[in-house]
């Protein structure tokens, strides 16, 4: 994911957002998309600074990783950080997206 950004000096302060589906996470970066196949279902958006991104995934043990995201925190393996979310219950636009929902 690092290559997406380069060596630019506006890469410490860039932006990741994930965007949580039924088995896919969309990772989002400047100049970079990502789509990750993963278990899981519900629909959800995450932004965080990508250093942070970078540095959780950098640090897992295995290529295997355990996400859980809930209101304002994404969780990584056992290290959590303060995030901004936005779930499909609470945005018109991701409601409207067609994204898959599962009540």
């Amino acid at each position: 994911m690092k290559a997406g950004l380069g060596k630019a000096k506006n890469a410490k302060v860039s932006v990741a957002e994930l965007t949580f589906k039924d088995n896919q996470i969309d990772i989002s970066i400047p100049g970079a998309k990502f789509n990750v196949i993963a278990e899981g279902y519900g629909s959800a958006k995450a932004t965080l600074p990508f250093s942070y991104l970078f540095e959780l995934i950098k640090g897992a043990p295995t290529e295997f990783m355990k996400i859980s995201l809930k209101r304002g925190a994404l969780q990584i393996n056992n290290t959590e950080v303060s995030v901004k979310t936005t779930f499909i219950d609470d945005d018109k636009i991701l409601r409207s997206v067609g994204l898959p929902f599962i009540s």
